[in-house]
């Protein structure tokens, strides 16, 4: 008993001093695995006097997840006079991560006896730490133990270790990842981002999961991470997660992949970089739409046109209007819409011929800017409808002088204008009507023609009396309408009611004298005011008080003197018959 508890203690120091290290093996990492090719490894063991020979055969590399088989072959050369050699239990492992059990029970007991045994290995998650497409380097070991019985009847524990190097091959688990976008995303929108992850190694992976980080611009609305239990070899599975554009941008996110590889690996992104992926995310503004029309497309000189539209979706923003000249320039103009996106800017063009307008935004931080598309509108001459009517055609001397005092004089200064906006709305008011009547009967153009001789002259009379003020054309154009307004008071006006007065025998009063040259007084200072101050309502308040003030006092000193004048003669007339 002495010897076998010696036996067992020196068994027990062994372990500790040179098995352990056996069994934490060592590692390497390889590319692909050395050879698969099955190899034998003999060790000459000795029980006690029984001499026998152990035989290992396995392949030089484990190919994982495959089952590693260990083929195991005793055979004993010599007896040495005892017994027989009893083999009770085999242990057969990997370093410390694998290791199977066979019991055997199994007596031999002369020379050339044999005893064979499969073993198969599992790795299942036992190499956990050795890196996809790596190869490790690691022990394998028997721990054989038994009896053996001497000729006198003692049993004797015998025990045999021995282990050699193996490489065992871990294989890739690439995965590949592809995203899906929206062809078009703008702010606010709720867009969904598809990631898809296929395994395209030969063997499943497990504990798979999916991140995106949270892009700039964009806010992810759902889960920021999906797991899987498993992905089937040459599977696809795809993610989608929720987000919402906030701001525009050129952006990106990224997507991160974590799993398990089929022998428990656990694969990163700072490992492997078909982990991760990165997404380009375009985020635009939201479109906009901008609209713009025209109150008519025909008007004549001197009347305003109403340029209107609407920016969709509404918002209160200034707009730019772009009118082109007919000549070809352009300017612009700015206008404000409102809450609900509307806007309407009024302008009076300054020549004739062919012009189009169009609205543009730049947009803003959120919209895109828009722009409509041009509008036409032409501007025509105002017509000298009773003139033209009368003379036949516009191209007469006649009309084309009229039309060139209004047009090359009055319509070329501020308070000509706004008179002139006055006296259209009054003179358009009949003169059409008036026209057809004379067009259509001779004698009435006949007529027509004679009264509107005088006028001609009136206006040849106006046209010297602008050119000695060309220095100032607004004042020369208001010296113009007081001596036309004068002469036509003259004219027209004073022979009708001087009759008037005579047979009824009226008198002008001279407070009416005195408020008339007060009125026209008060005018005067009001077109000053108006010139000062641009403002063209008041303009044309002041410059049709100040016509019709110069008609009213020039008929009233032409009608009371003369009156006067004839009531003097008869006076004397009939102190001389006394």
């Amino acid at each position: 008993m002495l010897r076998v508890d010696a036996l067992l203690r020196s068994e027990y120091l062994f372990f500790l001093l040179f098995i352990i290290p056996i069994l934490m093996g060592t590692s390497s990492s390889m590319l692909l695995p050395v050879s698969a090719q099955p190899k034998s490894h003999v060790f000459l063991e000795d029980w006690f006097g029984v001499k026998f020979t152990l035989n290992v055969t396995v392949d030089e590399t484990w190919m994982l997840p495959k089952t590693y088989d260990v083929s195991i072959k005793i055979r004993v050369t010599d007896m040495g006079g005892n017994q027989h050699l009893w083999i009770n239990d085999i242990k057969v492992g990997v370093s410390l991560y694998v290791e199977e059990r066979l019991l055997v029970d199994r007596y031999l007991y002369s020379t050339g006896d044999e005893y064979s045994a499969m073993v198969s290995l599992k790795s299942d998650t036992a190499f956990s730490l050795l890196k996809p497409g790596d190869t490790g380097s690691y022990k394998l070991y028997l721990d054989i133990r038994g009896k053996v019985k001497d000729k006198y009847g003692f049993e004797w524990s015998g025990w045999t270790y021995e282990s050699f190097d193996i490489d065992v091959y871990a294989p890739p688990a690439p995965v590949k990842i592809t995203s899906e976008l929206p062809p078009k995303i703008v702010v606010n929108d709720t867009f969904s981002l598809k990631v898809s992850v296929t395994n395209e190694g030969d063997y499943p992976i497990t504990d798979l999961e999916v991140e995106i980080s949270e892009p700039f611009g964009a806010i992810i609305t759902g889960d920021k991470t999906y797991a899987l239990n498993k992905l089937d070899p040459k599977s696809t599975e795809t993610f989608t997660f929720q987000l919402k554009a906030t701001l525009p941008s050129e952006t990106s996110t990224t997507a991160y992949v974590s799993y398990k590889s089929v022998n428990g690996y656990k694969v990163y992104r700072w490992s492997f970089p078909f982990c991760e992926k990165k997404i380009d995310i375009v985020i635009g503004r939201i479109p906009t739409m901008l609209t713009c029309a025209v109150s008519s497309g025909r008007i004549t000189k001197g009347d305003s046109i109403i340029v209107s539209g609407s920016l969709t979706p509404p918002m209160r923003e200034f707009i730019t209007l772009t009118f082109t000249r007919p000549d070809g320039t352009t300017f612009d103009r700015t206008v404000q819409t409102g809450t609900d996106g509307t806007y309407s800017y009024q302008y009076t063009p300054d020549a004739t011929g062919g012009w189009s307008v169009k609205a543009s935004w730049a947009g803003s931080l959120y919209y895109e800017g828009s722009s409509s598309t041009p509008v036409s509108f032409t501007v025509e001459e105002k017509r000298c409808i009773i003139a033209t009517a009368t003379y036949g055609s516009e191209l007469t001397p006649e009309v084309m002088f009229l039309r060139g005092f209004r047009d090359g004089i009055v319509m070329n200064t501020f308070a000509g204008r706004s008179f002139m906006k006055v006296f259209n709305a009054w003179y358009y008011s009949f003169s059409p009507a008036v026209a057809s009547m004379i067009a259509a009967n001779d004698v009435l153009r006949n007529l027509t023609k004679i009264i509107l001789y005088p006028l001609i002259g009136v206006l040849r009379l106006a046209t010297a009396t602008y050119s000695l003020f060309s220095f100032n054309p607004e004042l020369g154009v208001v010296a113009a309408g007081f001596v036309a307004s004068s002469l036509i008071a003259t004219v027209y006006f004073t022979p009708c009611f001087l009759i008037i007065c005579f047979i009824k025998r009226l008198e002008i009063p001279v407070k009416a004298i005195y408020v008339q040259f007060l009125s026209l007084a008060l005018s005067t200072m009001l077109i000053l005011l108006a010139e000062l101050t641009q403002c063209a309502s008041l303009m044309m308040l002041s410059t049709s008080i100040f016509v019709l003030t110069t008609i009213s006092l020039v008929m009233a000193l032409s009608i009371k003197y003369p009156l006067k004048l004839i009531a003097d003669i008869k006076y004397l007339l009939k102190r001389g018959q006394k």
